[in-house]
């Protein structure tokens, strides 16, 4: 299904653990928790649930740059 799936969308990596993946980044990325994720996920343990966390995190970085008033100042 997923071999039919990615030639029709175009996506040649496309893949079960990329769609769990970006889902659990992206509700972490809405406001998710980690507790519910490690549920969602079915996780026993909170481990790999934090590796989502520590991705988010650097990818919130990157993105607070662009959004921060401080770094939009005009300088002298």
């Amino acid at each position: 299904m997923f071999v039919r799936l990615k030639d029709k969308a175009m996506i040649p990596r496309l893949h079960p653990h990329l769609l769990r993946h970006t889902f659990a980044t992206r509700y972490l990325e809405n406001g998710g928790d980690i507790n519910s994720l490690q549920i969602i996920l079915g996780h026993a343990s909170l481990e790999m649930v934090k590796k989502y966390v520590h991705m988010n995190r650097a990818r919130m970085a990157i993105k607070e740059g662009h959004f921060s008033p401080l770094d939009n100042l005009p300088r002298k």
